[in-house]
């Protein structure tokens, strides 16, 4: 395991594998992206062998797992852990460890959004906020959530969604 995380650059760490954690993996594994997951509980961890998936059994917050999951060459980290304060301390010393990282964390609380920015993250998720917002817009505009869905959650479907730099077209497509 140890072999195959040093080869890994650009790759994304997810922090906790619970029920946020795990639909990240998803969607990275869908995705094709190299992940790293760090777990603290055997069980789980048990569970991601299992599952083929790259993982480090430690507590994210302590510098020495971080950089076992090769910090240093990542392109972003997710910290998904349900106490606001554990969050605060991964992200504290991910960005301590790689200042270019993309930092992405979980707040159970909107009042520890700020501390989260404040220690470094790029950006705060409220799951329960989207979830609401999201349950909203299925009144208020139906149509326009179920195309959302379309693009973003339906794993059968034909349509392909890409971002795409600017600076990567020719000049002629530019306008």
């Amino acid at each position: 395991m140890e072999k195959k995380i040093k080869k890994l650059t650009n790759h994304v760490i997810v922090v906790g594998y619970g029920r946020n954690g795990r639909k990240c993996v998803e969607e990275l594994n869908r995705s094709k992206v190299p992940f790293i997951i760090i777990e603290n509980d055997h069980e789980v961890i048990e569970q991601m062998g299992e599952l083929g998936f790259t993982y480090v059994h430690g507590n994210a917050s302590e510098d020495e797992t971080l950089l076992k999951a090769n910090i240093a060459n990542a392109r972003a980290i997710i910290s998904t852990l349900p106490i606001d304060a554990d969050n605060v301390f991964v992200v504290l010393s991910a960005r301590k460890l790689n200042n270019k990282l993309i930092i992405i964390s979980r707040a159970a609380i909107s009042g520890s959004e700020e501390k989260l920015h404040t220690a470094g993250a790029d950006h705060v998720i409220i799951p329960e906020t989207i979830g609401g917002h999201y349950m909203a817009n299925l009144v208020n505009r139906p149509d326009l959530i179920e195309f959302y869905h379309l693009l973003t959650d339906d794993i059968d479907s034909r349509v392909c969604t890409e971002e795409l730099e600017c600076k990567h077209l020719k000049d002629e497509f530019i306008t």
